[in-house]
């Protein structure tokens, strides 16, 4: 018994040390586990990306935050997609023309959340960081 309750206290300290800051990781590996884009962020906290991550079509939304109180750091790294676009004209009448006919947002979407704070990385060829 004595030594079923040292390995049970050995294990919840291995974890607690893997669990580090308690910021969240997203990758390209734990997309793919959580079953694909989009991956959804749905409880508040702190999230840092490991990886870059690639849109895998125009019409998917890489990212979708659907809480409030969120902090994703990028990390550095990037969220990419294959559509080229450019931005004519000048604000307020700007007009943005797009290779390809994206349907969703594509990059990062927030919808309505508040003391959401996305920082540290870049998001190029798709919709960017919207908030319908």
């Amino acid at each position: 018994m004595k030594q079923m309750t040292a390995a049970l206290v050995l294990t919840a300290t291995a974890f607690a040390v893997h669990a580090g800051d308690g910021v969240v990781e997203i990758n390209a590996a734990k997309v793919a586990a959580a079953g694909g884009y989009p991956f959804i962020i749905n409880q508040p906290g702190s999230y840092r990306l490991t990886s870059d991550l690639v849109q895998p079509t125009l019409t998917t939304d890489v990212i979708r935050i659907s809480v409030d109180n969120v902090n994703l750091d990028l990390n550095g790294f990037s969220i990419t997609g294959s559509n080229v676009c450019s931005i004519s004209g000048t604000w307020p009448e700007q007009t943005m023309n797009c290779t390809g006919a994206a349907t969703g947002h594509g990059g990062i979407v927030a919808n309505g959340n508040s003391n959401t704070v996305i920082r540290n990385g870049s998001v190029s060829g798709l919709g960017g960081i919207a908030s319908p």
